[in-house]
């Protein structure tokens, strides 16, 4: 069983008994493990009695929908869709919890925002470099699946200083599960003896986990579909480097009328071909590219992505952006961008 120190655990059980007013954050396009990280911790926080609400920096994605219950889904905010409305709540809030981002910076322009603000915050995360000088207590691991995972193991300690025997509530668990199932493309990576633990313990509940694998694998549209289908045959390249890259286009993009988190997993395609050994998604926006990296050991998506993106992640999952304004040069080659990069990096193989 994983164990965190128990005076971090002292410290949250002191910080979350004084503050009546908390709002919960997490990273800009929130995927399922930022939605079930929030949503899970929201709804442990409310059957403490707590006033509590959860901001999103954008909104999240639809396939996600199942785990809001209509509880939380009027103490859900959207900060680019109701900033005065987000910015008074944040400001009146006794205390802040990022969740699934490493900073605040990592929610753009309610970051910038939130850094501001002089109330307490806390950080609770997996990913690499939190920024500590930001949060008056973190829980940063990486060596874990997930943001859900660790915040599992922070509620099952957190749950023995309230000295109660209780369970997590099944809304809290399975929010839990399915941002780990997310995080771990459904147990393909990221795996620990711990994950496994913390799945083994919440099935054991009575959570449904062929309700959680139906509705974010099993409930897509066609149009999804039919985009991977595009993606895969007419857009990802195979260079002699082992590398896979594909740019997905807004116009491709509004030719399938796809959503926020429908691309979700298209970059990993392409590892299953056996000689690729990363593979990289460049997404447009209107304010430049998002990017998307995922690759097998020893190949670093971690250094890619900080080398050529400004981002980072994990060793084999990372992300990053190119912004208009600032990598305008980049930008308008993309394509070519993309190879010289490639072939820097892989220049001493």
């Amino acid at each position: 069983m994983l164990r965190l120190e128990d005076q971090k655990i002292y410290r949250l059980k002191e910080y979350l008994s004084k503050a009546q007013r908390i709002s919960l954050m997490a990273h800009i396009k929130p995927d399922g493990d930022a939605v079930g990280s929030s949503l899970a911790l929201f709804y442990f926080l409310k059957e403490q009695n707590k006033d509590v609400s959860i901001i999103y920096p954008s909104a999240i994605p639809e396939h996600l929908d199942f785990l809001i219950t209509d509880e939380a889904k009027d103490k859900i905010l959207v900060y680019n869709e109701n900033k005065e409305k987000a910015q008074e709540r944040l400001k009146s809030s006794d205390l802040l919890v990022l969740l699934d981002a490493h900073s605040l910076n990592r929610m753009e322009d309610m970051g910038l925002y939130t850094q501001g603000l002089s109330c307490d915050k806390i950080l609770i995360d997996h990913h690499l470099n939190p920024n500590e000088k930001e949060f008056n207590l973190l829980f940063s691991k990486t060596d874990i699946s997930s943001t859900c995972e660790l915040l599992f193991y922070v509620l099952e300690q957190l749950l023995e200083h309230y000295n109660k025997v209780q369970n997590l509530s099944i809304t809290c668990a399975t929010a839990l599960l399915c941002g780990m199932t997310t995080d771990t493309n459904n147990f393909a990576n990221s795996v620990y003896d711990s994950t496994l633990e913390m799945a083994s313990k919440i099935l054991a509940l009575g959570v449904n986990r062929d309700m959680i694998l139906e509705k974010l694998y099993l409930s897509g549209r066609k149009e999804r579909l039919d985009a991977l289908a595009y993606y895969l045959g007419s857009l990802v390249q195979y260079t002699e480097h082992g590398i896979a890259y594909a740019i997905l286009s807004k116009e491709a993009q509004e030719r399938f009328q796809l959503k926020e988190g429908e691309t979700e997993g298209f970059v990993n395609m392409p590892l299953s071909v056996k000689d690729v050994r990363m593979s990289i998604m460049l997404k447009e926006y209107a304010d430049g590219y998002r990017v998307s990296i995922r690759s097998k050991k020893p190949c670093s998506a971690n250094v890619f992505a900080s080398t050529y993106f400004h981002g980072g992640g994990h060793e084999c999952a990372a992300g990053g952006r190119l912004i208009t304004g600032q990598d305008d040069t980049a930008i308008s080659m993309i394509d070519k961008y993309i190879n010289i990069a490639i072939k820097e990096f892989t220049k001493n193989d």
